[in-house]
């Protein structure tokens, strides 16, 4: 379904109109895994990030030609959130996973990526794999990539509405060749 519209009308011509768009998908990726208290993206790991850029575009590209299959103007946007494990202090890691999930994204960004871009970090909270307090799991230490037209919903590993922060406005798609 790429959309769900509804009219309401009334007499003497009033009318209330809604439109609910569900499109959203979570990007595939391997993880970009994180050293122990760091953001900094791995030389190693870049092409896990290559790769998931590759797909966010074909989806932005399949989103364009949706649009004009059905005269809409759909604006997607990408989430990212970012995550660590046990080892530390939960602020400390919260702040953590924010930067890791900021790096990413501007990762994407100067690769060209042209739709809205933001990021937050959920800490320790959303954990991939339970660990107890002070583990040090790489699994843990990752980011989750969300591309839709509206914010995700928040769950115990998407954080709330305003804990999204903005990094690009829409540009100018750069990309031409996939």
């Amino acid at each position: 379904v790429f959309s769900v519209g509804a009219v309401a009308t009334k007499n003497a011509g009033r009318f209330a109109e809604d439109l609910t768009v569900p499109w959203s998908i979570g990007i595939p990726h391997t993880d970009v895994i994180f050293d122990s208290g760091k953001w900094d993206i791995n030389d190693s790991e870049k092409p896990k990030l290559d790769d998931a850029f590759a797909i966010i575009v074909h989806e932005l590209v399949a989103l364009e030609k949706a649009n004009q299959a059905v005269g809409a103007n759909l604006a997607a946007q990408i989430y990212i959130v970012g995550h660590t494990d046990t080892v530390g202090k939960p602020g400390k890691n919260k702040t953590l996973s924010e930067n890791r999930a900021r790096a990413i994204s501007q990762y994407f960004i100067d690769k060209g990526l042209w739709c809205e871009v933001y990021y937050a970090g959920m800490g320790e909270r959303g954990l991939a794999v339970q660990t107890g307090d002070s583990v040090d799991e790489a699994r843990n230490r990752r980011a989750q990539y969300v591309l839709g037209v509206q914010k995700p919903a928040p769950g115990h590993d998407m954080p709330s509405p305003g804990s999204w922060k903005k990094l690009q406005d829409q540009g100018a798609r750069m990309v031409q060749k996939l």
